[in-house]
């Protein structure tokens, strides 16, 4: 039998657990806030002697989850945890697809957990899990609940920036008015489309359905800038030399000609210029800027 990879099964649970009603009928949510659950979910049975492995991003984000999820799931259930870090959808198609399964419930972005993964995942059981108390808003699914929800917000270093402050995302594609480096989580579901609509004039209450072809014709935008391009140039100079000693082991005598049994630091920037150089070629800019960083 696989051993099951549920997304967020257990992390719902318990989740779910801090939600529920604690003071019996009189219990009343604070304003803003989700109903507390009732049903099964909050008396989940006895399980001592289970072990499971839970998977999210480290750091104190992960920290958080066990505090606020895994400890009080543990002292409710007997359920003991071991924490791994590095989420990831390719790690856990590898281990489902080489039978090699590992982890058992994983925190994973929004992009995940969708019917189009449900080779990869064990269906959720409803049966016990208050679907219908949840926030269909949040895209629950027959393989994941949503366990949280957060904002990306544009944030900047007025050190930087000559004490100019950006007014909106406009202010964040244009370098011509505010110069200076910007920075944005190379993954689509983070709000960059929402931010370049934005920044295009799109009012946020009339963001959705996403105009995915006005979204990127902004983001198009970016590669015919000279401005954009200066930046990028610049950023690479600074950071290629760099960027790679991240793998360099402790001991080495020269951080930049070293050999380790497994690999010889030329690899790692031969590896690092070409993957910048695709990433370069899709925004429109020459890669050749590579041999002078």
């Amino acid at each position: 039998m696989r051993r099951g990879t549920t997304v967020a099964a257990l992390v719902a649970a318990a989740a779910m657990v801090s939600a529920c009603a604690s003071g019996g009928a009189e219990s009343q949510p604070a304003a803003g806030s989700a109903a507390p659950l009732t049903g099964d979910a909050c008396d989940p049975p006895r399980q001592d002697g289970v072990t499971l492995t839970f998977v999210a991003q480290g750091g104190a984000y992960q920290d958080a989850l066990n505090k606020a999820w895994l400890e009080p799931y543990t002292q409710l259930t007997g359920v003991q945890f071991v924490n791994d870090e590095g989420s990831s959808n390719a790690t856990l198609r590898a281990q489902v697809e080489s039978g090699q399964v590992t982890w058992d419930v994983v925190d994973v972005g929004s992009d995940f957990g969708l019917d189009a993964h449900r080779d990869l995942l064990e269906p959720l059981d409803y049966g016990l899990i208050p679907r219908d108390e949840m926030n269909a808003d949040l895209f629950v699914t027959d393989y994941r609940v949503p366990v949280m929800t957060y904002g990306t917000v544009l944030a900047y270093n007025t050190d930087a920036t000559a004490g100019q402050v950006p007014a909106g995302w406009a202010d964040f594609f244009d370098p011509s008015k505010i110069p200076g480096k910007r920075g944005a989580w190379d993954y689509p579901a983070s709000g960059m489309f929402e931010m370049a609509l934005m920044a295009d004039g799109v009012a946020p209450a009339d963001l959705y359905p996403l105009d995915l072809d006005r979204a990127t014709a902004k983001l198009d935008a970016i590669k015919d800038d000279p401005a954009n391009a200066r930046v990028v140039e610049d950023t690479l100079k600074e950071t290629l030399p760099v960027a790679p000693l991240v793998f360099v082991p402790p001991w080495v005598d020269d951080p930049y000609n070293f050999e380790t049994p497994f690999y010889h630091s030329s690899e790692i920037f031969e590896y690092a210029a070409k993957s910048l150089s695709k990433k370069l070629a899709a925004m429109g800019l020459d890669p050749a800027m590579l041999a002078t960083a």
